[in-house]
């Protein structure tokens, strides 16, 4: 018997979840996808990568960028952005940009709560969250945050906030309480035995959202701590994006999550002064990240066969773009236009979707087609949603469905 075999008759005997059964892909259903979602705050300039306007008059690009195309993409090169190169290189067939993706606003925290839930109040979850909440029951850990923040909404019982400096991994082993700032003392066996068994009955008894909420709790970290111990996933990051993938990786390959979250920061995407610069080697960087995370999901078995490539639809998202135009400080400020990538499951890459006017404002698009015309939708960060929602094939708790952008579904 081999260590999953091992693992999932433990898990059986537990009454925890177990995971799903190997089966042969004739093609991933949308329940069956799962989502990793990469947030890159503080707004990117979309013309270092994303649109190549070199002709428009009024839009400040790079003197020494230039334009590249890979299949019917075009992106903006650059000799100190290899990684950019290499990337639409090897993962442009899997790979679409959508231009023009409108963020009503220029406040960083209202575009971000717009961007990631079409909601300004912050109330509503996020599409992370909505999309792990239709496969809640399959999932012990529905929605797993490395990194970054979510939006929970009414649905914080879904997700699983590991942290990027070994806090889940102390968590489950107790060494975070030697960590904590103040001086703490656990209870002996004992008492830890008494309140455990008085907290069961009382969820058990009372059946409220506390009750649900407490069995749930201590399902997960009973299943956590089983799944560390048979080595199937490392909670241990270390705080690099490395460790993030791996583990990223780790929770995909064994079923055990359908999304997750996690941060590429750079404060320097916020540049007010000195745009070039500081655009160019975030991008270098971020796409540096994005080729070693395609490498680890395109060469990972996936469980349903393939590989996780085949399973995962990975989404990159920065909540504003910057203005066109250059200010005082040869910086560039915020912008309600951006962009956005899609990779990987469901999505039909090789394309660009959407433009930027010569004004630089986002232009609406057939969603059948795909092609910009007068008569299409604008891009908005709830056809985003409604798109995302598609991939997954998942219901909306909070405001009707509407149409997704047909073409860029495979």
């Amino acid at each position: 018997m081999n260590r999953r075999s091992l693992f999932k008759a433990g898990l059986a005997s537990a009454g925890l979840l177990s995971l799903p059964t190997m089966k042969a892909r004739a093609g991933i259903s949308g329940s069956d996808r799962k989502f990793l979602f990469i947030r890159v705050p503080h707004g990117w300039d979309t013309t270092r990568v994303f649109t190549p306007m070199f002709s428009t008059s009024g839009i400040a690009m790079e003197s020494d960028g230039f334009t590249k195309q890979v299949d019917d993409i075009e992106y903006v090169a650059h000799d100190n952005r290899p990684a950019v190169d290499t990337f639409f290189e090897t993962y442009g067939r899997q790979t679409a940009i959508l231009n023009g993706l409108i963020v009503p606003s220029v406040n960083h925290a209202i575009c971000d709560r717009l961007l990631y839930s079409d909601s300004s109040t912050g109330s509503s979850p996020d599409w992370a969250t909505q999309i792990a909440s239709a496969q809640s029951e399959r999932y012990t850990l529905p929605h797993v945050l490395i990194s970054g923040r979510v939006l929970a909404g009414n649905r914080a019982n879904l997700i699983v906030n590991v942290g990027t400096e070994g806090q889940m991994n102390q968590l489950l082993s107790g060494d975070l309480m030697s960590l904590a700032d103040h001086d703490s003392i656990s209870p002996n066996i004992v008492t830890q035995a008494i309140v455990s068994k008085h907290l069961k009955q009382s969820a058990a008894a009372l059946r409220n959202p506390f009750g649900e909420f407490y069995e749930q709790s201590m399902t997960r970290i009973q299943f956590m701590k089983e799944i560390s111990d048979s080595g199937l996933v490392n909670w241990n990051t270390d705080g690099s994006l490395t460790s993030q993938i791996h583990l990223t990786r780790d929770l995909f390959q064994n079923e055990l999550t359908r999304c997750v979250t996690l941060e590429f920061k750079r404060e320097s995407f916020d540049s007010h002064v000195d745009n070039d610069s500081k655009q160019s080697a975030n991008f270098e960087d971020l796409f540096t990240f994005l080729n070693e995370l395609m490498t680890v999901l395109q060469h990972t078995p996936s469980a349903m066969a393939g590989t996780l490539l085949d399973d995962v639809c990975v989404v990159v998202l920065s909540e504003m773009g910057r203005t066109p135009y250059e200010n005082g400080g040869k910086g560039k400020d915020h912008w309600q236009h951006t962009s956005a990538m899609l990779m990987g499951s469901g999505i039909q890459g090789g394309r660009t979707y959407g433009k930027f006017s010569s004004l630089f404002y986002g232009q609406p698009l057939d969603l059948h087609s795909g092609e910009v015309t007068s008569t299409g939708q604008d891009i908005s960060t709830r056809l985003l949603g409604d798109t995302l929602l598609a991939l997954g094939d998942v219901g909306n708790d909070f405001t009707p469905l509407g149409d997704p952008i047909w073409a860029m579904l495979e």
